[in-house]
């Protein structure tokens, strides 16, 4: 006579997940379809967040837990589902879905190095404008000394200031070499990738905000520089959906309505890159125009 399992389940035996589980709360497993990657959310750190656990086939057991800390800035998240092809997450945080696309390495190596040199250029133009003021101060100290009324102090003590200030003129004057230096060498490293990245584009028409535009009014712009095809995307919300890509700076919307506010935008497109643009809008006219007087008789 076979013995009764503890447990049934029409898939075989149950077993405990003791590589994974912890003495915490974990649940809403998600495999991905290789079945080689496991997605789960655990309060093991105080809240609930997202991990996953990966092996190197179907018949090892899960390991290496990793810990998806680049979602705590939402605060708790919860059950995580990942697209079949890997690339997007959907999870659960502050009573929300939410969803987050996979970045590939070069996408996130060009998306670094951008943001080094925004910040770099950013202390750039803050240390240039300290300087401008530490030199009014030094231009003040020489206009002083010339003057030759140095009320409570002595000569000494208004020379020995200045050339501190001056000292610090230097070093602020060092530390932008060094930032400007830097900020090449990164520009560099970019080009060094092949990052081309086409200009933004402009002087939409129908003009950003305008008003009145007729409900057969075609959309253009100005290409950017090095675009070789260009993202459209229009409608009735903002961010406007995607409608197409194509080689044209123009585009025709159809007949649009009456009394409408539209949003459209147009991403720059090279095989380096896809530049975002900015979100346009403008409002057709209110009404349709009125008929043309009858003949006279």
């Amino acid at each position: 006579m076979a013995t009764r399992p503890d447990r049934y389940s029409p898939f075989g035996a149950v077993t405990n997940l003791s590589e994974i589980n912890t003495a915490s709360s974990d649940h809403a497993p998600f495999v991905s379809p290789d079945g080689l990657t496991l997605y789960f959310d655990s309060d093991r750190n105080g809240k609930y967040q997202l991990f996953r656990a990966s092996r190197g086939s179907l018949s090892e057991s899960f390991g290496n837990i990793e810990h998806l800390s680049f979602f705590d800035a939402l605060g708790g998240s919860a059950h995580p589902c990942v697209s079949s092809d890997g690339t997007t997450i959907y999870f659960v945080s502050m009573a929300n879905i939410w969803v987050s696309y996979r970045i590939e390495p070069y996408e996130l190596a060009i998306i670094c190095i951008e943001d080094a040199i925004a910040k770099k250029v950013e202390v750039l133009e803050r240390i240039y404008a300290e300087l401008e003021k530490v030199w009014a101060a030094y231009e003040a100290m020489e206009e002083w000394l010339e003057s030759g009324d140095y009320g409570d102090l002595n000569k000494g003590d208004i020379v020995t200031a200045k050339q501190k200030i001056h000292s610090a003129i230097q070093h602020g004057e060092q530390s932008m070499d060094a930032l400007e230096k830097s900020i090449e060498k990164l520009k560099d490293a970019l080009s060094a990738l092949g990052y081309d990245p086409p200009g933004q584009a402009s002087n939409p028409n129908p003009a950003n905000d305008a008003m009145n535009v007729s409900t057969n009014a075609d959309l253009s712009w100005t290409a950017g520089s090095n675009a070789i095809s260009h993202d459209v995307y229009f409608g009735t919300t903002s961010p406007p959906p995607f409608v197409c890509n194509q080689t044209a700076a123009t585009f025709e919307p159809g007949t649009m309505a009456y009394d409408t506010t539209y949003y459209w935008r147009i991403d720059e497109v090279n095989p380096s890159w896809t530049t975002t643009g900015t979100v346009w809008t403008f409002t057709t006219i209110l009404l349709p125009p009125l008929p043309p007087p009858p003949p006279p008789l």
